[in-house]
């Protein structure tokens, strides 16, 4: 599952989010849900300039990061929630500069990452965990330089990515342990498909856009098995012009929008044309995935109002959640609860629940668990203070942990 504009995680039994609290600078906390149990959780970076974590992914049981302890530039970290089982997985580039690992992404028993080692320039990684465990994937371009790798999905064993050889330009590739690594196709001649790729698995495929043309702003849709001789055009024509956004598969289909056919649109492999199942001014983002549906948002015509949309790849399940203009500004999604700022002085406010912020204050971000919703409220009342408040949705049920 993907999160988008999310600060924290859970791992175990505790919630742990990227927070700055007083000399520290922004690090690593961790929270039960209570005052006791609330805290700072490691001070990778002793002082007030912080590790700044950033790509949080949990796998099998722990907590991924980059962070950059002042000694070794910004590297991969993990932790099990506790002090003692915080530490830096490897040094990929010795030094200050660090590798920059970024993007992580999970499958089977591995976490995927790119990073620069100093030696191969920004290639793709991967670890199990241990320091042994972490090495390069493959050298798609030879040198220190790098590829450039965009994570495009697996099928089996094999990892499908976007990467640039210095010949052919950025071009669909896979990796196995058997096979090595294979060029899927030159699908877009004298230049590459570029770095705007969007990518989704679905049923045993990966489900891809790429340009017509280098540098085009027309995209066809492709999928591939992991195989060059499977990676073919899922249609004869193109998906459509323009920024392609979302690209979600939800509900047993492709759901996307072109900015050309301005459409919210389900596509089930095998069938000849799409359907239009939510009508859509102009294209906009997702804004954050469940397993089952996703909310996405776009702006309404000519006006400068947002829409908030919420869809599980169904006409009947895609449906408007909010609409974001003025003071009314909607902050985040919750499943069932919708965080608003309302009003010139600014609350967060949901139900019954309303939360203080000041105006420019907002929600930095958000986690459900057990039930009940953390929020890392930005409250500009109080000299910019970052808050982390509790809710089950209830007014008797909020409160903020000192």
């Amino acid at each position: 599952m993907r999160d988008y504009h999310l600060a924290g995680r859970v791992v175990g039994s505790r919630f742990v989010f990227v927070a700055e609290g007083g000399e520290v600078g922004n690090e690593l906390w961790r929270t039960d849900g209570t005052a006791a149990g609330t805290g700072l959780l490691a001070d990778i970076n002793a002082g007030p300039s912080g590790s700044n974590p950033t790509f949080l992914s949990v796998h099998d049981g722990w907590l991924y990061l980059a962070a950059d302890d002042g000694i070794h530039g910004s590297e991969l970290w993990r932790t099990d929630g506790t002090a003692a089982g915080t530490a830096l997985l490897g040094d990929i580039n010795p030094g200050p500069n660090g590798s920059n690992a970024k993007f992580l992404s999970t499958h089977d028993r591995w976490l995927y990452f790119l990073a620069d080692d100093g030696i191969h320039g920004e290639e793709l990684w991967r670890t199990d965990g241990t320091a042994a465990g972490t090495g390069l994937v493959a050298d798609a371009f030879p040198g220190a330089e790098g590829s450039s790798p965009q994570l495009l999905g697996f099928v089996g064993d094999r990892i499908l990515f976007a990467a640039n050889d210095g010949v052919l330009g950025q071009e669909p590739r896979a990796w196995s342990p058997d096979g090595g690594l294979e060029l899927l196709g030159d699908l877009v001649t004298d230049g590459g498909t570029g770095s705007d790729v969007k990518s989704a698995i679905l049923g045993g495929h990966v489900y891809f856009t790429a340009p017509t043309s280098p540098n085009g702003r027309v995209f066809d849709l492709w999928q591939t098995d992991g195989t060059s001789a499977g990676t073919t055009r899922a249609w004869d024509t193109p998906i459509g012009s323009g920024r392609v956004t979302p690209f979600e598969a939800v509900g047993g289909a492709l759901v996307f929008v072109a900015a050309s056919t301005r459409g919210l649109q389900r596509w089930v492999p095998g069938e000849a044309s799409p359907e239009v199942i939510y009508e859509i001014a102009q294209p906009g983002y997702t804004v954050f995935r469940e397993p089952d549906r996703f909310y996405y948002q776009h702006t309404a015509g000519e006006s400068p109002y947002r829409v908030w949309v919420v869809s599980d790849g169904t006409k009947a399940g895609s449906s408007t959640v909010a609409y974001q203009m003025g003071y009314s500004e909607l902050a985040w999604v919750s499943g069932p609860r919708v965080y608003r700022l309302v009003g010139r002085d600014a609350s967060l406010v949901s139900g019954d629940v309303s939360i203080h912020v000041g105006l420019g204050g907002g929600l930095r971000g958000q986690a459900s668990w057990n039930d009940r919703d953390y929020l890392l409220v930005f409250n500009q009342s109080f000299y910019d203070r970052l808050e982390l408040w509790v809710t089950d949705g209830t007014r008797a049920g909020t409160f903020s942990i000192p």
